[in-house]
């Protein structure tokens, strides 16, 4: 795993626009992790997200579109 880099975010905001509940939920779930995220940790193809207490808030996979 590379080594520990330090994130914040300020001011996070969303369209707000009208979708489907199921989407609309997934989107503030999102959002509330990225609040919450203090330090992220990459290893090859995976972000991975932690609070202050290197607890783990996520592990995002990027997929390749081709």
């Amino acid at each position: 795993m590379r080594s520990d880099h330090q994130l914040s975010f300020s001011a996070l905001g969303a369209t707000r626009m009208a979708c489907p509940k199921p989407d609309m939920d997934k989107e503030m779930e999102f959002l509330g992790l990225l609040e919450k995220t203090t330090s992220i940790e990459i290893d090859g193809l995976r972000l991975f997200l932690f609070d202050a207490e290197r607890e783990l808030l996520a592990e995002l996979v990027r997929k390749d579109w081709d």
